[in-house]
């Protein structure tokens, strides 16, 4: 792999995997950016993306509750991205 394929964010345009890889215990950044073109929210993942995925593939022991305040974390940036609507 080229250094810059490895800097290049990961796009996530669902909030329920953002909020799963986002969680502690693996090690990706979740930046949240809107397409105001599209009208939608997405995510930009960053560090080991495809690590996470391969845990979260070997069920990798996450706590149930972690991974819920996760996805509610990225929910919650969508709505702040729409500026609360």
């Amino acid at each position: 792999m080229k250094d810059s394929e490895a800097t290049q964010p990961t796009i996530i345009e669902d909030p329920t995997t953002a909020g799963v890889i986002g969680a502690p215990e693996f090690d990706v950044t979740i930046i949240p950016f809107r397409d105001e073109a599209k009208n939608r929210t997405f995510f930009k993942a960053t560090g080991d993306v495809k690590g996470a995925l391969e845990k979260i593939a070997a069920n990798y022991p996450v706590g149930s509750r972690t991974v819920l305040e996760s996805i509610k974390n990225c929910r919650s940036m969508i709505w702040l991205l729409k500026g609360g609507k």
